[in-house]
């Protein structure tokens, strides 16, 4: 495993020339078509896939690997040949023969076991001396190596969990979708379209698409299909948790995704009038995914880069054929140079064959400074066995795993979000603890009936010139995109939590309490109307009547046309008539954002009427609020954007 790890880092190591080639050539080639930019990437995935290259006079690749992975456990040793004869503790000969090592002077004088001197040249103590000073060293080293391996295993493991997890979430979300043909299936629990699946993949599609928008999104995914991005993007991922120590590694791995999306974009759009771009774009801004997350799966219309891609989208023009073939050109170079091997020197060779001697006899350093024969492959099999034992107890004492890192007070030190599943109780329910570790101290615990995701950062609400943190809380819940928060601030040596949402106690339409803020939606004076009554004092009058014509229009008959077909006839319902309430999921997105100068949080919830429930979103209520000096709200404004189904 640790040579394993060794030979990642090398890998990793030429793989950053390579990453930071391609930044360039990819700047220098940006109005190339961006399936150039893709392959580029694949330069990438192969020099990071390949432990060996062809060898080439053109590379400019390192001849020989930064960090050894043969030897580096090996204790350091004096070679002794084996025609020497060996009685007891100590071997005997007057002419005995020392290989050469810059750390040994040649004496010609042979060592016991108990350190005494065997031949009649006298003791070298400093020869000794050195040699133990020397293996200890080594054995140190390989000591740091295997704690930095469990690191990275632990890590690559956590990411392929994530990944996994969040693609069985996915299937399960989708499980009750509706088949409608050539690869395509409808659900009506999702808010963004997406393809899922490597052997099969499917094209999974919101219900409420209709018309140009279901038109433009099938024609982006189709393309992905056909350019086979379901099965490269999930690969790039699992890359990227090889080697996520790399930063330069997560910066390809963004791009790349970017570029995978925008090559797409290009092949729906090339044949566009300025219009039909237009009515793309618009799509694409509906249809983006606020979260915006790093994952393996899905490849999803919306998912990434959008303010680019839109722009892209509008200065799109035929390139060149001229770029094009400038652009192949430079990827075959790249190919050539950074995808071969200048082979091994002479004197790499040498070194080489000069330490391929298994039968050679030993002497490598005891723990009490004394030294002894040994042969070179029991000792590399017993410092690796030392070395992977080592780390356990280590492990052992870890509480939770870590779900969350980042700097979050920007004070340059990681802190972390450590999670754990409690027992079943006697009624076979869990509990999902959490506590977040800030500057190597626990500053906050928290848990909940679900398994959950996070985020946080910091920002000062107050504007008392400290930074409070913000946690984000998702809950892994089946069909609906809940997200709760926690705002923490500090206060001498300890961190209090500020007034929160769940505390004003609003109820939904189900009459179950919401973490949502507390809204009135009431019938209004003018016909086709609602009057919504916010926490920051507004009232916003909402005109539904091109909304419960479009669901007649789409519904046919039924108890969601009887519902729009009595509220615009107006003789089911009276002014002042409550009408409806948060949507029953309650906060839905958690966002850290600037109103004016002033920091603010956007939390986002959907209205709902009380008949149609999840049914009728009437549409989405912003709250952009943030804290005064006594940890409680204070409201800034609200919007309201109304649904366009």
């Amino acid at each position: 495993m640790d040579q394993l790890f060794l030979k990642i880092l090398n890998l990793s190591l030429y793989a950053s020339l390579l990453i930071l080639a391609v930044l360039f050539l990819r700047f220098l080639f940006r109005k190339a078509p961006k399936w150039i930019s893709c392959l580029f990437w694949a330069l990438v995935a192969i020099r990071l896939l390949c432990p060996v290259m062809p060898e080439s006079p053109f590379s400019v690749m390192p001849a020989a690997e930064k960090l050894p992975t043969a030897n580096f456990f090996a204790t350091e040793t004096r070679n002794v040949h084996p025609e020497e004869k060996i009685t007891g503790a100590a071997h005997e000969t007057p002419n005995a023969s020392y290989d050469s090592k810059p750390w040994l002077t040649e004496t010609g004088g042979s060592v016991g076991a108990s350190g005494e001197d065997l031949t009649s040249g006298g003791s070298d103590a400093s020869d000794r001396i050195e040699m133990n000073e020397r293996a200890g060293s080594k054995a140190g080293s390989a000591d740091f190596v295997c704690i930095l391996t469990i690191i990275w295993f632990a890590g690559f493991c956590l990411m392929m969990m994530q990944a996994l997890f969040s693609y069985l979430r996915l299937k399960h979300y989708v499980a009750a979708s509706v088949n409608t043909g050539r690869g395509v299936r409808i659900c009506d629990e999702i808010r963004y379209p997406f393809i899922l699946g490597i052997i099969r993949p499917m094209i999974y599609l919101p219900g409420f698409l209709k018309g140009s928008m279901k038109r433009f999104v099938l024609a982006h995914e189709r393309a992905h299909l056909k350019r086979h991005d379901h099965i490269w993007k999930p690969l790039g991922f699992f890359l990227l948790a090889v080697y996520w120590f790399n930063p330069l590694c997560w910066i390809a791995y963004i791009l790349f995704s970017r570029d995978l999306e925008m090559a797409c974009d290009e092949r729906v759009i090339r044949n566009m009038d300025r219009e039909s771009k237009a009515d793309y774009s618009q799509t694409l801004l509906l249809l983006s995914n606020p979260a915006n997350r790093i994952a393996a799966c899905p490849v999803a219309f919306g998912e990434i880069g959008v303010k680019e891609r839109v722009k892209g989208i509008f200065n799109y023009k035929k390139p060149a054929s001229w770029i094009v073939a400038l652009a192949v050109v430079g990827c075959i170079v790249m190919a050539v140079c950074f995808l071969t091997s200048p082979g091994k020197t002479d004197s790499a060779a040498a070194q080489e064959s000069e330490s391929e001697q298994p039968e050679e006899l030993q002497i490598a350093a005891t723990e009490n400074g004394d030294a002894k024969l040994v042969e070179p492959e029991k000792t590399v099999e017993t410092e690796n066995a030392a070395a992977d034992a080592a780390p356990a107890s280590e492990q052992e004492a870890i509480e939770g795993s870590v779900v969350f890192s980042a700097d979050i007070d920007e004070n340059g030190e990681e802190d972390y979000i450590y999670a754990c599943q409690s027992e079943e109780d006697e009624e076979g329910d869990t509990t999902f603890h959490w506590t977040l570790e800030l500057n190597g101290k626990n500053i906050y615990q928290g848990s909940h009936e679900l398994f959950c995701d996070f985020d946080a950062w910091s920002m000062d609400l107050d504007k008392d010139e400290k930074p409070e943190i913000i946690i984000r809380v998702l809950p892994h819940v089946n069909s609906m995109p809940l997200e709760e928060y926690v705002a923490l601030k500090q206060e001498g040596d300890s961190w209090n939590a500020l007034e929160n949402s769940d505390e004003f106690e609003q109820q939904d339409v189900n009459g179950d309490l919401s973490n949502a803020f507390p809204v009135q939606v009431t019938v209004g004076s003018e016909p086709a109307t609602v009057d919504i009554k916010t926490m920051d004092g507004q009232t916003i009058t909402v005109n539904l009547k091109e909304h419960y014509e479009k669901m007649m229009e789409n519904q046919g008959e039924g108890e969601f046309y009887t519902l729009a077909e009595e509220f615009l006839k107006g003789d089911t319902y009276q002014p002042g008539d409550q009408y409806g309430t948060t949507a029953a999921w309650g906060i839905w997105e958690i966002e850290g954002v600037k109103v004016g100068d002033e920091n603010a949080i956007r939390a986002r919830q959907g209205i709902q009427s009380l008949k149609g429930g999840k049914w009728d979103i009437l549409g989405t209520l912003d709250t952009y609020f943030s804290y005064d000096q006594n940890g409680k709200i204070k409201f800034l404004k609200t919007e309201f954007t109304q649904s366009e189904d």
